[in-house]
């Protein structure tokens, strides 16, 4: 009976520390947001390709896309996790991803000048294809930049919503385009 006892106490225990959330660190948060960099730097590099790179260059750019979608979501779904930052780790998050952001308005650019391009590959669809990327982006940064406004501090809230809105800006820009 006493072993039962234990048992069950040593499992409520450990029942109870699994369900406590762990918090993130600004290190894994940063580690997060240098890979969205890296995803953006790629799909920069796909989409600087094309139109030459024809239908497998727009492969590439969809499936680049999806990447990228991806990696904002686990930053996103991590950033939650980690409570508001002191005003020195919100100031290097931000400013790391501040560094990212001229390779997506570059990347949107071009997106945008190759819409003609993109309507006249081979397969049907293609700009379709492109604006609901756009739109899973737009929506994807929209959540990434609220977690993001989460953790700052307030002397960073502003600079931090500024930030997001380029971000959006450049993406409701492209989604316009192709709509």
């Amino acid at each position: 009976m006493v072993q039962v006892s234990r048992a069950l106490f040593s499992l409520s225990v450990l029942a109870v520390t699994l369900s406590i959330p762990l918090k993130r660190t600004v290190a894994q948060d940063e580690s997060d947001i240098e890979a969205i960099g890296s995803d953006v730097d790629t799909l920069d590099t796909a989409i600087s390709g094309f139109p030459a790179s024809g239908l497998v260059g727009a492969l590439e750019i969809d499936l680049d896309a999806n990447n990228l979608a991806s990696a904002i979501t686990a930053a996103t779904s991590e950033l939650t996790s980690t409570g508001v930052v002191d005003e020195a780790d919100g100031t290097n998050i931000l400013n790391d991803v501040a560094a990212f952001i001229p390779t997506i308005e570059d990347a949107l650019t071009k997106l945008v000048a190759d819409k003609t391009a993109a309507g006249e590959l081979p397969i049907p669809g293609v700009p379709t294809l492109i604006e609901s990327e756009l739109q899973k982006l737009q929506t994807d940064t929209e959540a990434f930049g609220d977690a993001l406004e989460a953790v700052m501090p307030a002397a960073l809230q502003a600079s931090a919503t500024a930030v997001v809105n380029e971000v959006l800006g450049a993406l409701a820009t492209a989604v316009a385009a192709y709509n």
